[in-house]
């Protein structure tokens, strides 16, 4: 077994530290969502793992806002996925989106 870790994509924002491991999380793992829940998120990226960790959050908090930079969905994620995310009436796509900064 290679357990090698995972690398994430970090946001290109000068105090991204500052927010990591308070607000700034890169899973959707219980232990988030509890943090989360009742709250509204901020989801970012379009990829698979986006789209379930939205659907995974959106059964526990107020609101999810899906933060992508393409114009759609469907390029980046599985069928089913897009789906079921237009099917939650708690999940909000903002298309076209970039993080410039955090406060």
């Amino acid at each position: 077994v290679i357990a090698s870790g995972a690398r994430y994509r970090r946001l290109d924002v000068a105090n991204l530290a500052e927010f990591e491991g308070t607000s700034v999380h890169y899973w959707a793992s219980p232990i988030e969502a509890r943090l989360c829940r009742d709250q509204e998120v901020a989801l970012v990226g379009a990829g698979n793992s986006a789209g379930q960790a939205a659907v995974y959050l959106a059964s526990q908090v107020r609101k999810v806002t899906l933060l992508a930079r393409r114009d759609s969905l469907n390029a980046t994620m599985s069928r089913y996925l897009v789906e079921r995310i237009e099917a939650q009436p708690n999940i909000e796509v903002q298309p076209e989106t970039e993080i410039v900064a955090l406060d």
